[in-house]
């Protein structure tokens, strides 16, 4: 043991150790000098960020533009001649999309999680047998 000397220096460090970190690190100056130049590095301006809406006709105005964007994407896959479905094919594993037993068991991992098949990437593939580009 270290005896009495040890305990009062621990508690003097203990005491006052928190109290020293307060007055340095809690100063407005020292703030304003280290910490807010980073602010502007580590997070991207306000005016960028997304907004929730505010008020019934934002939220319809934002669901609708949701619904827009999922309706042209679907657009472009079934112009593409994307399949919504994966074809598990039991040969060799390839450069395409669709093939393999790790595609399939993937799926139906999300499937059984209650992801869907429209979920991620692994929901809406090319058809089995097209290269990815």
């Amino acid at each position: 043991m270290g005896g009495p000397n040890l305990e009062v220096f621990k508690f003097g460090f203990y005491m006052f150790f928190p109290i020293y970190a307060m007055f340095k690190f809690g100063d407005p100056e020292w703030y304003d000098n280290y910490v807010q130049p980073y602010k502007d590095v580590l997070y991207p301006p306000y005016e960028s960020t997304n907004k929730a809406p505010r008020n019934p006709t934002e939220l319809k105005e934002a669901v609708e533009k949701i619904r827009s964007d999922i309706r042209e994407k679907a657009a472009r896959r079934k112009q593409l001649g994307v399949s919504d479905q994966i074809e598990v094919n039991s040969g060799e594993a390839s450069n395409t999309v669709g093939s393999g037993a790790g595609v399939g068991a993937v799926q139906r991992e999300m499937d059984r999680a209650g992801a869907g098949a429209g979920a991620g990437w692994v929901g809406s593939t090319i058809k089995s047998g097209e290269r990815l580009v």
